[in-house]
């Protein structure tokens, strides 16, 4: 008579196995050093959008803002949703993909990327990255059309346009509930897509302009490798897995922020 219950042999090793996959993941692709810049953006991005924001609270609102997206905090949350978002695709893949990081082009582009979304931070510089996109737009940039194609395979305008919408019904959501106010979420749906061609036309700029920059050392032999991979299955699978984590991320980081908006709202009104 067989036992009641028992661990299947081999959950250690496929446990053991997705940690693996998660450190590799997170080292070739530099994914702490990229939740760092990250935060930095959402810290700047918060001292921009002051407006809204009482004279009298705007350094609470700043330090608020920075609390919760700590870099430290954002490496332990990506540390939490990526095996989860990786044990949905198929490992294999994710393997046949990080062979790509391995390579000197692979670790170049990383490293290009991340430098170039660290200068876009300060105002001045990214206004200039977009500028310079746009008159490589408008004189017909054969190297701007090949980063158009890249960002056309890999869906990368629509994916954060995706996940900016879900981080506001997120951040409503977290704003309703400690305000305590009866929102329907269709209503926070529709408040979100009322602002989505806003926010595909800004996302849109933003990562067209972020990759002009960060390519632009790369040689057009290099271009085209870099093109043929994000257009492989094995890049779409990790791609897939990458956002999902992200978006993780990004849902808990903006119901976080309604959240603190409303009780710094309700301090103020005291």
């Amino acid at each position: 008579m067989p036992p009641a219950f028992a661990a299947p042999v081999d959950a250690a090793p496929v446990a053991q196995d997705g940690r693996i996959l998660t450190g590799e993941v997170t080292r070739l692709l530099m994914l702490d050093e990229l939740v760092s810049v990250m935060s930095q953006e959402a810290v700047a991005q918060a001292s921009e959008d002051l407006g809204a924001i009482p004279p009298d609270q705007q350094t609470a609102w700043r330090a608020n803002i920075a609390r919760i997206n700590d870099p430290d905090r954002l490496s332990r949350l990506m540390a939490i949703e990526l095996p989860v978002a990786l044990g949905r695709v198929d490992p294999a893949q994710i393997r046949k993909a990080l062979l790509f990081y391995h390579t000197d082009l692979g670790k170049r582009v990383v490293q290009l990327e991340l430098s170039a979304r660290l200068a876009m931070i300060a105002p001045d510089a990214r206004d200039a990255a977009m500028e310079a996109a746009e008159q490589a737009a408008e004189t017909g940039n054969l190297r701007l059309e090949r980063i158009d194609r890249i960002m056309a395979v890999t869906d990368v305008v629509d994916a954060n346009v995706a996940g900016s919408l879900n981080a506001i019904i997120a951040s409503s959501r977290g704003f309703a509930d400690v305000s305590e106010i009866e929102v329907p979420v269709e209503d926070m749906t529709s408040e979100a897509w009322a602002q989505e061609p806003e926010i595909r036309d800004n996302i849109t700029r933003w990562v067209q302009a972020m990759l002009y920059l960060a390519y632009s050392p790369l040689s057009e032999a290099e271009l085209e490798d870099l093109t043929t991979f994000v257009g492989s299955r094995e890049a779409s699978a990790l791609a897939d897995a990458l956002g999902a984590a992200f978006d993780g991320i990004f849902a808990r980081i903006a119901y976080e922020t309604g959240v603190m908006s409303a009780g710094q709202l309700a301090e103020a009104d005291l």
